[in-house]
């Protein structure tokens, strides 16, 4: 049915709701469609009276162009008052270095995005997204077919991106003007061990070291945006093709972290099929690493597993605790776009899923395939 045109509102400037400047104030949007006179700019124009409006439309979207791309805290949506807020249910919000034009694929989007967050269920009179991502464009769209018709829509950086998009600093530069302590002090920004970390296994002479997964020793181009993240690696991969069995030994753990904060959890799978895998052994959860490159050994106590002939083995990370709790902070380990395929699991929130020896994977509340390199990597030995 037709949308009632909204009765005459006072006009309002809507009051902040991430804090700081609403970078979207005013600046260039557009829409799938647009219902009537109700344009795309309504929800830009800082006037809580007036609105945007889209037709009835397969995954509706709308769309905002910030000029040059910034660091994304907070996206604050303004949901219509009058009548039909359940319409603006089930959305997702993403943050773009590119316009994503027409294309109205979620899945793929969500695969291009440096970063999305999704609203499960119908929106109330205002809701605050979590982004922590960098990008020019903002995007708010329907995962199903609606009219999507919204108030305003707020952008704020919401702080400094240390913990996202922007790589951790190399050194930090001593001042001139201060004379060079005697010790080697511990980085800022790096938290002290409270251990010991267990020494790197080195190659035994004679021995078959295979390294199962991805470059750890740079950064890559994003971080994810949720805070809790579970990664298979289902591309690079171990096929054990000796015609029998072999004792495999798991020796080393190595990624490169963008931030610090969380633990990181590694564990290895036997892969049963596409998105079908069982958990041969879980290493030793690390929480005192620094930002950059680590090595860590996979277990402290050691680890090794049966594989036989025929089997493949695939690396995987938790940045969670084995059974996944722990998480909350963003992703640590990094990824560029359009890589290996994975299999990935996670939340917006605290639950990444979990892992548990001779059982499947246990998933988050989201599970994905993807195309993404993720800069870890696992160490084996093969006799």
């Amino acid at each position: 049915t037709n949308t009632p045109t909204p009765t005459n509102t006072p006009a309002a400037t809507p009051t902040p709701g991430g804090g700081g400047v609403n970078l979207a104030l005013n600046k260039s949007a557009s829409q799938s469609s647009t219902y009537g006179s109700f344009l795309a700019s309504n929800a830009v124009d800082g006037n809580l009276g007036s609105i945007s409006h889209t037709h009835n439309d397969a995954q509706a979207w709308w769309e905002v162009d910030l000029g040059s791309s910034h660091y994304i805290g907070n996206v604050v949506i303004y949901n219509r008052a009058d009548v039909a807020q359940d319409r603006l249910s089930d959305f997702y919000v993403f943050v773009s270095d590119t316009s994503f034009g027409s294309r109205t694929d979620v899945n793929n989007i969500k695969n291009e995005a440096n970063g999305y967050a999704y609203h499960a269920g119908a929106a109330g009179n205002s809701e605050t997204m979590t982004l922590n991502a960098s990008g020019r464009y903002v995007r708010v769209q329907l995962s199903g077919q609606n009219y999507l018709h919204m108030r305003e829509v707020e952008v704020y950086g919401g702080g400094t991106p240390s913990a996202t998009n922007t790589p951790a600093p190399t050194s930090t530069p001593v001042p001139t003007n201060t004379p060079a302590p005697t010790s080697t002090p511990v980085p800022t920004n790096t938290p002290a061990p409270t251990s010991t970390p267990t020494p790197v296994p080195t190659s035994t002479p004679g021995s078959n070291q295979v390294t199962v997964g991805n470059d750890a020793t740079s950064d890559g181009a994003k971080i994810d945006g949720y805070k809790s993240n579970m990664v298979v690696d289902e591309a690079s991969t171990y096929t054990n093709n000796s015609g029998s069995a072999q004792q495999i030994s798991i020796d080393t753990f190595n990624f490169y972290a963008r931030r610090v904060g969380d633990p990181v959890t590694p564990f290895v799978v036997k892969v049963n099929g596409d998105n079908n895998f069982t958990v041969l052994a879980i290493g030793t959860t690390r929480t005192s690493y620094s930002a950059g490159a680590n090595s860590f050994a996979f277990s402290d106590n050691g680890a090794s597993i049966t594989l036989n002939a025929g089997e493949t083995l695939a690396a995987g990370f938790l940045d969670a605790y084995a059974d996944g709790s722990g998480g909350g902070n963003l992703s640590v380990i990094p990824f560029d776009k359009r890589g290996n395929e994975i299999w990935y699991t996670g939340s917006p929130g605290s639950s990444s899923g979990s892992v548990s020896v001779g059982a499947a994977p246990t998933p988050g509340p989201n599970v994905l395939n993807l195309h993404r390199t993720y800069h870890f990597n696992i160490v084996i030995t093969t006799p």
